[in-house]
């Protein structure tokens, strides 16, 4: 299911996907690492980073499945916001913790959001070869012209 980005060699691809996995995990640690590390959280942080992958090797693919994908947690991401921020500022804390507690709370709800709507975007795509409309075959033939020796001499050397 993880093929290289377009454009983009085996080793670079890879790289990127390193740095996508190290960047959500550090920020997942920052956001829930004290109080609320829960499954929702470890879910989010493991499949954030292949879903993100995911889009930009079959982004380009279908884009549909990812507008909705993505226009799908956008929406949930914003229902949530409203009651958290008149939830916050009616307790009486200071100003500047109101703050960071509603930040907070809104960057787990919606990184939980994204994840779930990515997940569900990459079980399509690997789901896909099962019914015979497959993501996975057209892109790879796409790319079977691309993945020739002649093509690859960086990667290779």
């Amino acid at each position: 299911m993880f093929s290289s980005i377009s454009r983009l060699s085996y080793r670079n691809s890879k790289i990127i996907l390193l740095l996508l996995i190290l960047f959500v995990e550090a920020v997942g640690i920052v956001v829930s690492y004290q109080k609320n590390r829960s499954i929702p959280s470890i879910f989010t942080n493991i499949s954030l980073p292949f879903g993100i992958y995911t889009f930009l090797a079959y982004g380009s693919a279908d884009p549909l499945l990812f507008m909705m994908a993505f226009t799908s947690a956008a929406i949930l991401s914003a229902f949530f916001l409203k009651p958290a921020i008149t939830r916050l500022i009616g307790t009486r804390m200071k100003t500047g913790k109101v703050c960071a507690v509603c930040i907070k709370q809104i960057v787990t709800k919606a990184q939980l959001y994204f994840a779930i709507a990515l997940f569900c975007a990459m079980a399509v795509i690997a789901i896909g070869p099962l019914d015979g409309s497959s993501i996975l075959h057209s892109v790879t033939a796409a790319r079977q012209e691309e993945a020739t020796i002649a093509n690859n001499m960086e990667t290779i050397l």
